[in-house]
């Protein structure tokens, strides 16, 4: 990568974080306001209808391309402010159409995209590209929670997965953890910690399990 493209790089995720800030802000400052009455913030989200929709789907996108920004606290969020139905559904259309536009972007540039949009050629990359079925692959990898979907990402652009294929695994793949932290929010609104805590607890160990189990899967493919 060359200095310029590292600064352009630079310059692109310095933007994404501040939109993202800015974003996170819109939403936030209502959130403190009705903390003590998290029913009106619901009702806050409701009356902006699509706008309110649209600017949680773009935070969503954002934290995607920006993949070092984690995805639980946005899901814990829109279960919090859409509740467990309509916050799955919303991060899932969000994760899908980030996840698509990162496939095509890869497509038209190959490596080169990769290396300037994530830093760095995932280490799951050169496995990926030498596997024959390997939408059977992703779609067993991105239902583990924890498994690092958004770096994955990048490296399916360079593999043989189909776009609709592509659309099929991160529609599905994702639900089981985008639901639980998507729960887990619904009862911090609702009052309910103790279950909230528990889905909290329950998505931790989750993702150090599922770390684990795919940080085996890779090095007994390398070997």
């Amino acid at each position: 990568m060359t200095r310029k493209q590292r600064i352009l790089r630079i310059a692109l995720t310095l933007a994404a974080v501040l939109a993202a800030a800015g974003l996170s802000l819109y939403l936030a400052r209502p959130l403190l306001r009705f903390l003590s009455e998290p029913e009106r913030f619901r009702a806050w989200i409701g009356e902006r209808g699509a706008w309110g929709v649209a600017a949680f789907m773009l935070l969503n996108i954002l934290q995607v391309f920006v993949a070092v920004i984690p995805g639980g606290p946005f899901s814990m969020a829109a279960g919090y402010a859409f509740g467990p139905l309509w916050g799955t559904l919303i991060c899932l259309a969000a994760t899908t159409t980030a996840a698509c536009l990162i496939l095509l972007v890869v497509r038209r540039w190959g490596g080169a995209a990769v290396r300037f949009l994530a830093g760095r050629e995932p280490e799951e990359l050169a496995l990926f590209q030498k596997m024959e079925r390997v939408e059977w692959v992703l779609f067993l990898v991105f239902l583990i929670p924890g498994s690092p979907k958004d770096v994955l990402s990048y490296a399916a652009g360079l593999t043989k997965v189909s776009l609709p294929s592509w659309i099929i695994i991160n529609l599905i793949g994702r639900i089981p953890g985008i639901l639980l932290s998507t729960l887990g929010g619904d009862r911090v609104m609702r009052g309910d910690y103790l279950p909230a805590l528990g889905f909290t607890l329950l998505c931790g160990a989750l993702y150090v399990v599922g770390m684990i189990v795919y940080k085996n899967y890779l090095e007994k493919k390398k070997k």
